[in-house]
């Protein structure tokens, strides 16, 4: 088995050690939702400290590189260590869901034009220091926004997404049906 092979079939793991065997091995977009149940101000690398208020933050992102989504979001999910904007909201906001579609196709972008729609996107520029546009995280204050973000990016991908509950028991997370 060649090395690209092998690190495709080896599952990314959560900090307790539990496999993310449930997100795909391929390229692909995602969207990790976290939730932050009190404000905090975070200092995000060279973007300088923000307020995040309360509520549901949805990060969009892509997983070109070796062991695809299940590689990248694995990473976020684990990770300590401060190296994308992400990380540093990480540390204080639990990811509570994954949406996803695998492709080839770097969408990111044009998924957070989409998710502006229902849920600004705050702080400006934020998970897009490797292109021009807006940022690549959005806000929605509660459910309804947040729900409202789900329908719309699927909507847009014509039904395709697909998401999960990251979960720290069993194998990593649990689909969710429609």
């Amino acid at each position: 088995m060649n090395q690209k092979a092998a690190l495709q079939t080896q599952p990314s793991r959560l900090n307790d050690g539990t496999p993310m065997v449930g997100l795909p091995a391929r390229p692909g977009t995602y969207v990790l939702v976290l939730r932050l149940n009190q404000a905090h101000t975070i200092t995000v690398g060279r973007l300088g400290a923000f307020t995040f208020p309360a509520g549901h933050y949805l990060y969009v992102g892509s997983a070109c590189g070796p062991g695809g989504l299940r590689a990248r979001v694995g990473r976020h999910m684990r990770s300590a260590r401060r190296h994308w904007h992400i990380d540093a909201l990480r540390r204080c906001a639990p990811v509570t869901e994954i949406w996803w579609l695998e492709g080839s196709s770097r969408r990111e972008c044009a998924w957070a034009d989409a998710l502006s729609e229902s849920a600004p996107r705050h702080p400006p520029h934020f998970g897009a220091s490797d292109c021009r546009c807006a940022g690549h995280l959005c806000f929605a204050a509660g459910t309804d926004a947040l729900q409202a973000g789900w329908t719309a990016l699927n909507e847009f991908e014509g039904g395709q997404l697909e998401r999960m509950t990251p979960s720290r028991r069993g194998r990593g997370g649990e689909r969710k049906g429609e």
